[in-house]
């Protein structure tokens, strides 16, 4: 039976995400999971990766020993690292609309994403306070929440995307 693959999103394009998708690639490339990243071909071969460019998430296993398989997501300008820029808002928000479509489609296992400027975002009209609010208006659930976990420990932050002060002045018993 052939493993189905994670859909990973692209993150901000001037962010870590490239480095960060490569760094895993190269991890796992050996072993059991695999991942389609739904990202700019030419932005992460510029990351000295072989890539190899997919059409359907299922090719991602067959080709993940030998190149990181890339489902085109294009950017509209190239991106300058460590300056976010509203005009990669449209292709940030595809890869993650691409990935929980795959996803719920069941074409991709799961839904990973790269870490977002959200400034970036917000610049562009972005209506949500983060991506798991973002996450939830896209799969209907109505009262998303963000896990933090490892082996030994799984967190709920009980607020996100508020000040300190805020946080402590919304907290009760």
């Amino acid at each position: 039976m052939k493993q189905t693959p994670l859909a990973l999103t692209m993150g901000d394009p001037a962010g870590i995400g490239g480095e960060i998708a490569v760094k895993a690639w190269r991890y796992l490339r050996g072993g059991p999971v695999s991942f389609v990243l739904l990202d700019d071909p030419d932005r992460i071969a510029a990351l000295g990766a072989n890539v190899v460019t997919v059409s359907d998430p299922r090719e991602a296993p067959a080709a993940f020993a030998s190149a990181v398989p890339v489902l085109p997501i294009r950017l509209s300008t190239p991106a300058e690292s460590g300056q976010p820029d509203t005009r990669h808002a449209v292709s940030i928000l595809a890869s993650i609309e691409t990935a929980v479509r795959l996803t719920t489609a069941g074409q991709t296992s799961a839904v990973v994403t790269n870490p977002i400027a959200k400034s970036s975002l917000y610049g562009a009209g972005f209506a949500y306070p983060g991506h798991t609010e973002f996450l939830g208006a896209l799969t209907g659930t109505p009262h998303p929440v963000m896990m933090l976990a490892c082996p030994q420990l799984r967190v709920v932050p009980v607020t996100v995307h508020v000040s300190l002060r805020h946080a402590l002045d919304m907290l009760t018993t």
